[in-house]
């Protein structure tokens, strides 16, 4: 009986676990690619100009731009194009966020609907977590 009682409350339990845990992640890729695109303000501000190539991975990014990035479960990249630089971070449940210069004034963005506290295409996260 116990051990039945405890499934009950563990199969109630487990949907607003992973839900949180996304909410976190969610939270956790908006705060680091806004690290990203300070850090890249300030690449260019020292450096005359961003940095000319494609970071596609965590590592390069940490790397280049000097920061500590912890890749846990989301995956990095940064395609850097002249003025136009985009920076995402896609997640393992199927959404993601990113960030575009092109769209500097939206700031951090959910580009694929589906985002756990910014559902809808587009959605901007400015005024989130601030």
């Amino acid at each position: 009986m116990v051990v039945v009682l405890l499934g009950v409350i563990a199969a109630f339990g487990m949907p607003n676990y992973t839900r949180a845990r996304e909410k976190a992640d969610e939270r956790e890729a908006v705060a680091n690619l806004r690290m990203v695109v300070h850090a890249l303000e300030l690449y260019k501000n020292r450096n005359g100009g961003y940095p000319g190539f494609d970071m596609p991975q965590a590592g390069d990014i940490n790397t280049t731009l000097n920061l500590g990035i912890i890749e846990q479960n989301m995956d990095y990249n940064c395609v850097v194009a002249g003025a136009d630089n985009t920076c995402t971070a896609v997640s393992p449940y199927g959404w993601q966020v990113q960030y575009s210069t092109a769209t500097k004034a939206n700031g951090v963005y959910c580009s694929v609907a589906g985002c756990p506290s910014c559902p809808a295409l587009n959605c901007s996260y400015a005024g989130l977590y601030e």
